[in-house]
């Protein structure tokens, strides 16, 4: 087993940053038929709201600490999410009218606005799904979502068919990666080329404690090599999980987190959020392992840019 790690710190925004370019893609998303204000979409902008701003409680006018740790977290929850909405946004918006896409995006609309109230709120798998979707297209592959997998990817002249599993119970692990190794298997049986493959990828945010790590770090690039440092710990204390199912023409698994945090360096109070990923590699053949690589480059190395 081969573990592939980028070495392509993404860029972490903070969120006043981010709300212009958010407010944008939400009236956007209105454009497509789709009212984002009785979404949680519109949650995350009321969520920003919690600290940092004029109407916001002061952190001395919360009655416990247990309060304030609430608050904090719905203010990272939004953060986060408003990252991955902007980056889906921006990736539809490259490929233009595809009604696939805007179904999927519909479903993500739906679900209640706090990640971790409802672990099995489906419109985060269909959100997920859209997040590894924008990972193919910013890396300028064509994506299909019509249902021969989650995702189908052109990639060099061979089909990538990509099965998307979030996570939430670390019980589930060895299950779901089986579970879609086996789905890849039958996508690839009743496709007509051998030159096909399989990936899957997995999003293990809810198998992390982020507790711990929310509470501050120095600077942008502190954050992002502990994100990094825990998504490839992940994975190499999962080997065995994250192999279950695999087998010829099965190139792997993506792993991801979404890493939300505050920054201080003692004098200014920052939010930003990092998105991690690690690939690990199943042992393949030197012309699968050469295919993987050439498209994983540019999977990995990515920047988030809203500009």
């Amino acid at each position: 087993m081969i573990e592939i790690e980028t070495d392509y710190k993404d860029k972490i925004f903070e969120s006043g940053e981010l709300l212009k370019e958010y407010e944008a893609a939400c009236e956007w998303v209105s454009s497509l038929g789709i009212d984002y204000r009785p979404t949680r979409f519109k949650s995350y902008l009321d969520d920003t709201k919690l600290l940092f701003h004029e109407a916001a409680k002061g952190v001395d006018e919360y009655s416990t600490d247990e309060e304030f740790e609430e608050v904090a977290r719905r203010y990272l929850n939004a953060n986060r999410e408003i990252n991955e909405l902007l980056r889906i946004a921006n990736a539809l918006k490259r490929i233009g009218d595809n009604y696939s896409f805007l179904e999927q995006l519909k479903k993500t609309a739906t679900g209640n606005a706090g990640r971790l109230i409802n672990h099995k709120d489906q419109s985060r798998n269909f959100s997920f799904e859209l997040d590894v979707a924008s990972r193919f297209i910013f890396a300028g592959f064509e994506v299909d979502l019509s249902g021969a997998a989650d995702l189908r990817v052109l990639i060099n002249g061979k089909y990538l068919y990509v099965e998307c599993k979030r996570v939430t119970s670390e019980k589930q692990l060895e299950k779901r990666v089986k579970d879609a190794n086996q789905q890849l298997l039958r996508r690839l049986k009743r496709d007509h080329s051998k030159q096909s493959r399989g990936l899957v990828a997995v999003e293990v945010s809810h198998l992390v404690d982020f507790d711990k790590n929310i509470w501050g770090y120095k600077t942008g690039e502190h954050m992002w090599n502990a994100s990094a440092e825990i998504i490839n710990s992940f994975v190499k204390n999962n080997e065995e999980k994250l192999s279950k199912g695999s087998t010829k023409r099965l190139l792997g698994v993506l792993a991801q987190i979404t890493f939300p945090s505050f920054i201080s360096n003692g004098i200014d109070l920052k939010v930003a959020t990092a998105r991690a990923s690690s690939l690990f590699m199943y042992e393949n053949s030197q012309s699968d392992s050469a295919y993987l690589h050439e498209f994983w480059e540019k999977l990995g190395n990515q920047v988030d840019d809203y500009k």
